[in-house]
């Protein structure tokens, strides 16, 4: 494979990847849910709920997770069925499990959580706070989040299409340089055999 080709497949293959980004986040938010960058997501926790563990207006990171994989003791997002938090994801510790689900309850919440968290309703696992990202965006509303996500994607989408066109016309130049430089040296090669047939003829009839 040749340079040129090379850079045309990187090419391509970043096009196909920022699709598939790109129409994940938009699925992602359309569906409500965390938006997911290769199983893992940061997500916004509004409440005071897991204090001190997780400060209130927050953003996480969480893992997406095999339900077998969490056990007692874990923060997990999970997305409630309950009436009036249907649809939401809640960010609470297995506290113990029961015949019906896992029971969870927020660190900093007297009571725990009324329903019980089946396998279908677990979302991913707490990694950890980040504090950075937190402090950047002063707990503003998590759609914020995808707005910056979004725009640092298209970015980086931008800056490797306009790496890629430098690089391919680079390699353009060269090839062209390439050509003439072996058309002059042909031309040269012509001439100088030209003179050498012409010499000996001129030899030939003396």
């Amino acid at each position: 494979m040749t340079k040129k080709q090379l850079v045309k497949s990187l090419g391509i293959v970043l096009g196909i990847v920022f699709v598939y980004v790109f129409a994940s986040i938009c699925v992602d938010i359309y569906s409500k849910q965390p938006v997911s960058f290769f199983g893992y997501s940061v997500t916004y926790v509004p409440t005071p709920s897991m204090e001190d563990t997780i400060a209130e207006k927050s953003y996480v990171l969480i893992v997406q997770v095999n339900p077998d994989d969490v056990k007692i003791g874990d923060i997990i997002v999970y997305k409630s069925k309950a009436d009036d938090t249907k649809g939401m994801y809640i960010i609470h510790r297995i506290i113990r499990q029961e015949d019906n689900g896992y029971v969870c309850k927020g660190d900093n919440n007297i009571a725990e959580d009324t329903e019980r968290v089946t396998d279908d309703m677990i979302y991913g696992k707490y990694v950890k706070t980040l504090p950075v990202l937190s402090t950047i965006l002063g707990g503003q509303n998590r759609n914020i989040m995808f707005i910056i996500i979004i725009v640092v994607f298209v970015f980086i989408f931008i800056a490797q299409m306009v790496n890629i066109y430098v690089t391919f016309k680079r390699e353009q130049q060269k090839e062209a340089n390439k050509e003439k430089i072996d058309k002059l040296k042909k031309e040269i090669y012509l001439e100088e055999l030209k003179k050498l047939i012409v010499e000996e003829m001129n030899e030939n009839e003396e």
